[in-house]
């Protein structure tokens, strides 16, 4: 049985997806997989980063 991701999801669970051997979140919660662009709300985008960018699809075709 592969290990859960320990990271927990908007509404306060536990997050379901499996990780990689030696990582302890999935890539969904993977700070450094994520999209980081500044947010309307002041926060920053968690959605990941498209393959070969820097940013998220939704960032990667605006200037924000």
């Amino acid at each position: 049985m592969s290990a859960r991701c320990l990271a927990t999801t908007s509404n306060g669970y536990g997050c379901i997806n499996s990780v990689q051997p030696g990582r302890t979140v999935c890539p969904a919660h993977d700070p450094a997989r994520q999209c980081g662009a500044p947010t309307r709300s002041g926060g920053k985008c968690k959605r990941m980063k498209m393959q070969g960018h820097l940013r998220c699809s939704k960032h990667t075709t605006t200037n924000g």
